[in-house]
């Protein structure tokens, strides 16, 4: 099982140090440069193959005008299944917890090491669900092109059927 992490996080020495819990459990967890905007993340999420993020809510010490809640909704805009922890250092109210979709979960900074355990399970859960997606769109690519291979066999198979078909029919008028 090779679960990759991408940690979006404006402090380095948070990222090795959150990191290795993950390390511990056989998680790749990977830092990045924190882009301009929070609509790049997607792209790298996908051209990295990553199955989990994790988002600090506060980004303001490398000067970026947006916080992990507002990265967190723009990748939820683009998928609905991959598996987001924002760490936090206060609580959301009801009407942000609204916007946090099924497969999203805010932690306390403080809270983190106590809940690791669960936020192994839920990362596990959603690499788990990615794969069986995953293989579900293989095998149903695999059928579809099977559909058409069959489609053109039958239909090859109706004009040699057709043409003895005629033969037969000259072959009694004869």
């Amino acid at each position: 099982m090779n679960i990759k992490g991408l940690y979006i996080e404006d402090e380095e020495d948070n990222i090795e140090s959150y990191g290795r819990f993950f390390e511990d459990e056989g998680i790749e967890v990977e830092g990045v440069e924190l882009f301009k905007t929070p609509d790049e993340y997607y792209d790298l999420i996908c051209e990295k193959d990553i199955d989990f993020v994790i988002i600090d809510n506060h980004l303001d010490k490398k000067g970026v005008s947006y916080d992990g809640f507002q990265v967190l909704k723009k990748i939820r805009e683009q998928d609905s299944n991959i598996y987001l922890l924002l760490l936090t250092n206060f609580e959301f109210d009801g009407y942000e917890k609204k916007l946090l979709g099924e497969f999203d979960q805010t932690i306390m900074k403080k809270e983190f090491v106590k809940s690791f355990d669960e936020i192994i399970s839920r990362i596990k859960r959603a690499h788990k669900r990615k794969t069986n997606s995953e293989t579900a769109e293989y095998i149903k690519s695999g059928i579809e092109r099977r559909e058409v291979e069959v489609g053109q066999e039958l239909d090859l198979l109706k004009s040699v059927n057709d043409k003895l078909e005629s033969i037969i029919s000259n072959r009694h008028k004869g």
